[in-house]
């Protein structure tokens, strides 16, 4: 892995998301190189690259995420807004075409802030 680059967490898409939810969650995760014709994946680390973690575009992923962040969802304009409910402060609301990213960048930001650092090989 070549080293860690900050990058603004509205920003992040595909595998880059998948590994700073991971990485805000608590989820064990490995950067696992290219192979196959495909990108660099965050897989589970336990089954060493097998099984793929990808909150931002897998329902089965994200359904523990909103449940244990209390995250609210809603189509908003042609787009999906998501924002974590806190008690007694207003919620953020993140945009993005897909409801799954507005939901991981909703979820990374409440948990980390505006910016994340993700290997560079996602970014």
């Amino acid at each position: 892995m070549g080293g860690l680059v900050e990058v603004p967490v509205g920003e992040l898409t595909g595998a880059a998301l998948d590994w700073a939810v991971a990485a805000v969650e608590g989820v064990s995760v490995a950067l696992c190189p290219p192979a196959y014709g495909n990108g660099w994946r965050v897989r589970y680390e336990l089954i060493h690259c097998q099984a793929k973690y990808s909150p931002s575009s897998d329902w089965h992923h994200v359904g523990p995420v909103i449940e244990q962040n209390r995250v609210a969802f809603r189509p908003e304009s042609g787009a999906w807004a998501a924002g974590v409910e806190s008690s007694g402060a207003p919620v953020e609301w993140h945009h993005a075409n897909d409801p799954l990213v507005a939901i991981c960048c909703a979820v990374v930001a409440h948990k980390h802030g505006p910016f994340i650092q993700v290997p560079q090989e996602l970014v």
